[in-house]
């Protein structure tokens, strides 16, 4: 097995930059209190025009308080006979989160490295095009210690990461024989997920609005919320920004005011015999 940082050498070396934009996300599965555990696959899509994936190599964090990785859960979706098998270079479980800047996840934090390497340099590997959407590439089995803890991982990007990686995808697109070029990244899409409650848990219907908002969202419980409801607002990496018990009410509004524009999360919890709503909301400061 290579170095990880000879690799991430060799794909710079050998690689120009190519003009494809290619976006990127973390997908988790369903799952639930009786099989704990669940699937986190790397998707990929082209953006613009039509490209042939070559070598790659991803890093993604995750919060390690109630996901667990053996390293023979690693699967490679492509295409086997273009690539070797995808391999997990490295993967760290406690680091002290203090070290990465403004990931929020205590002293859980997880990273998992992951390398899929093209077989044959002469005839490529697989193309993929817009109209395709999301590919799979690799697919990654957790078990989960809490599924009642949510599911978080994020990609390892500069900005999140600051003064510990400067290191988060490298994909190389073939171009033609012993030839690739590195690929633009256009977007990352983080992963957030919550278990599925019990069957046995009551529904309740929610409603959260305006979405998206310039200024504030308004929870709807016209049934009322209970004694112990709260509401949460979270940041994409499962950071709690607010946190409000409702009771004796249908309606409670959280304040956006002072936040940046971007995604968020708005978890509403009825008491401990309701299950869960998640919704994302997109907010653009007016």
């Amino acid at each position: 097995m290579r170095n990880l940082f000879s690799l991430v050498l060799a794909l710079c070396c050998y690689a120009g930059l190519s003009q494809s934009n290619l976006s990127f996300r973390l997908i988790a599965d369903e799952y639930t209190l009786d099989n704990e555990h669940t699937t986190v696959s790397i998707q990929v899509k082209a953006d613009d025009t039509t490209l042939n994936l070559a070598d790659q190599y991803y890093r993604f964090y995750y919060d390690a308080s109630n996901m667990k990785l053996d390293d023979r859960s690693i699967e490679t979706v492509l295409p086997t006979s273009n690539y070797y098998d995808a391999t997990i270079i490295e993967h760290v479980d406690g680091l002290d989160a203090s070290r990465v800047g403004e990931l929020s996840y205590d002293r859980n934090l997880g990273f998992v490295n992951l390398y899929i390497e093209l077989s044959d340099l002469t005839t490529g590997g697989t193309n993929i095009t817009p109209q395709d959407e999301w590919v799979t590439v690799a697919t990654l089995d957790f078990s989960i210690d809490n599924t009642q803890q949510p599911i978080i991982a994020t990609w390892a990007r500069v900005d999140r990461t600051k003064n510990y990686t400067s290191a988060y995808a490298i994909v190389a697109e073939w171009v033609n024989t012993d030839e690739v070029e590195v690929t633009t990244q256009n977007e990352y899409n983080d992963l957030y997920a919550m278990a599925t409650a019990p069957s046995e848990l009551e529904e309740v219907e929610i409603s959260i609005g305006p979405n998206p908002t310039a200024d504030y969202v308004r929870v709807r419980n016209a049934q009322g919320f209970n004694s112990d409801a709260t509401i949460v607002l979270r940041d994409l990496n499962g950071a709690i920004l607010q946190s409000q018990n409702v009771t004796g009410t249908t309606e409670a509004t959280i304040e956006l005011a002072g936040y940046t524009s971007g995604a968020y999360l708005v978890e509403v919890t009825n008491g401990a015999n309701a299950k869960m709503h998640t919704e994302k909301i997109i907010f653009t400061r007016s």
